[in-house]
């Protein structure tokens, strides 16, 4: 139940990236500093060089949480994978079964404040 609450929060925070490129986070608060909670920055994502997964990294977490987004594409239609919550490291989003990611805009990164 509570996913499914995180979710629909967190809709609104999705961030459709170019692969490698910096994506744009929410300022943490209007004082910042350390200690602030807010949304992860200095992001990235990347396809893999086969299209079998994306990945996702943020530098900054600054409290808050980050997953990768997979957009695949294969003969049953096109589907969302998810990577893991992360606060630290890397979080991957694998296709599944003959489907790959698409090559122009499939991957993305997911960010929420806790």
């Amino acid at each position: 139940m509570a996913r499914v609450g995180a979710f629909a929060a967190g809709v609104a925070a999705v961030a459709m990236v170019a692969v490698s490129a910096p994506a744009q986070a929410a300022p943490a608060s209007a004082g910042g500093g350390a200690g602030a909670m807010g949304w992860p920055g200095s992001c990235h994502t990347a396809i893999d060089e086969f299209r079998d997964y994306t990945s996702a990294q943020c530098v900054e977490a600054n409290g808050g949480s980050y997953r990768a987004i997979a957009i695949c594409e294969g003969p049953m239609g096109t589907f969302h994978r998810y990577g893991g919550w992360r606060q630290g490291g890397q979080s991957n989003a694998y296709c599944w079964g003959e489907e790959k990611v698409r090559a122009d805009d499939g991957a993305a990164i997911e960010t929420r404040t806790w």
